[in-house]
């Protein structure tokens, strides 16, 4: 009984959150599900291919290629007008902007000003730039030593990201992040 309370929930928030989306102008392009399932393909850094991955979505799940597609929309859909629509987590996120251009990108010292209206977080080493971390590794690999990302949105849907790289291999990144909710 929790589970179908459970799923009338999330349907209700997937069909708010298009109501929203339908008033705010705010849409999800086809190129940006089909970045994501190319996301989803390499989760964990292992390579699937589309077929073995449809069989699991299917086997496990009992879903099509094309309602798991919808699946993902909805999702970013989602996200999107939670961003949108959070003028705190804007406001944090627009001031932790403006510290880290003020004090040369000092993740630290803006983790210590704003306190837990954010997060910080050190990898404190190497980890793998495919980490499952809602885009931290990926964005950071993009990055040169000592360059921060700017602010992004979590792959995840839980907020604002910043990251700042310390250093990387070929496949590996060590990088400093900021979270905001």
């Amino acid at each position: 009984m929790f589970a179908e309370l459970n799923a009338i929930s999330e349907a209700e928030k997937y069909s708010y959150a298009a109501k929203l989306a339908r008033e705010s102008g705010i849409t999800v392009s086809d190129e940006e599900v089909q970045n994501e399932f190319q996301r989803h393909l390499n989760l964990g850094g292992i390579e699937r291919s589309e077929e073995s991955f449809i069989k699991i979505v299917s086997d496990n799940f009992g879903l099509s290629k094309s309602e798991y597609e919808r699946m993902l929309y909805l999702s970013l859909l989602k996200s999107k007008v939670e961003i949108d629509i959070d003028s705190t987590a804007n406001q944090i996120a627009n001031q932790v902007e403006k510290l880290l251009s003020e004090n040369g990108n000092d993740y630290k010292a803006v983790a210590e000003q704003l306190g837990d209206k954010i997060s910080y977080q050190e990898t404190g080493g190497l980890v793998d730039s495919k980490n499952i971390d809602g885009g931290r590794a990926s964005e950071a690999m993009k990055l040169e030593p000592g360059e921060s990302s700017g602010k992004f949105i979590s792959m995840s849907g839980d907020g604002y990201y910043f990251v700042k790289l310390i250093n990387k291999t070929d496949s590996q990144v060590n990088f400093v992040s900021i979270r905001v909710p």
